[in-house]
């Protein structure tokens, strides 16, 4: 039987998030400081890098974030990126 989180105790979740730039990356060092996991994708290596050194997990695409994810959010900075991202998720495996 799960456990209830007692009060002021939060439940980490694992969170994905596709688009790492200004804001898809200060979130995830806010989720990764409230305690989440948090598992990122975006073009630029040096976005990833920066999840590396906050604690993240950086990940080689869009459907391997959303494989290990429970929750996904896309920050990207256009509607042809959004639908890039959609394709990219067919590929995707549920994860357990």
């Amino acid at each position: 039987m799960k456990r209830k989180p007692a009060p002021g105790e939060t439940k980490s979740a694992r969170i994905g998030i596709i688009g790492l730039g200004i804001m898809g990356g200060t979130m995830a060092r806010a989720l990764l400081a409230a305690g989440h996991q948090v598992f990122g994708y975006d073009i630029n290596a040096a976005s990833l890098r920066a999840l590396r050194r906050a604690g993240g997990t950086p990940m080689p695409g869009v459907a391997e974030v959303a494989s290990e994810a429970d929750a996904l959010i896309t920050s990207l900075p256009s509607t042809q990126a959004l639908h890039h991202v959609v394709a990219g998720l067919q590929e995707a495996k549920p994860r357990g």
